[in-house]
């Protein structure tokens, strides 16, 4: 029988503020994901592998933009987990502003979009619930 695979995430916060991570308590990282999650405050960045699949979203925590470049299906499951993800911490910066300091205003994330490809969502896209093969253990394991 092979090994299961860890799930594994990695919160690291820039800019001088403290790795908050409360937000997290509402998520469940499945097995074979790992997560990069970097909180500047006004942005997150976050890139997600699973198996072959990589996921990075850049997310403004001001506006709730986010742009998305995936090299695989772009209705994957692991795509809303990174949507998830950067909906808690919206959530979270939403109830509690003074935990987090905003940087400097970064370029409009549509315009970025555009520049390099990706997916631009507006505010408010995300999608759920996670599908339920996302969670489970696979057979040959």
């Amino acid at each position: 029988m092979g090994k299961r695979a860890p799930a594994v995430i990695r919160v690291t916060a820039v800019g001088g503020q403290p790795a908050n991570l409360t937000w997290l308590a509402q998520v469940v990282i499945p097995a074979h994901v790992e997560v990069e999650f970097v909180d500047f405050g006004h942005r997150a960045d976050i890139v997600i592998t699973h198996e072959d699949e990589e996921i990075s979203v850049v997310g403004d925590l001001r506006t709730g933009e986010r742009v998305i470049q995936t090299n695989g299906d772009h209705q994957s499951p692991i795509i809303d987990l990174a949507l998830l993800l950067l909906e808690a911490r919206l959530e979270d910066g939403r109830r509690f502003p003074d935990r987090y300091r905003g940087g400097s205003s970064p370029a409009p994330l549509e315009h970025v979009a555009r520049l390099t490809g990706a997916d631009y969502i507006s505010f408010g896209g995300v999608r759920s619930p996670l599908p339920p093969e996302l969670y489970e253990p696979d057979e040959d394991e």
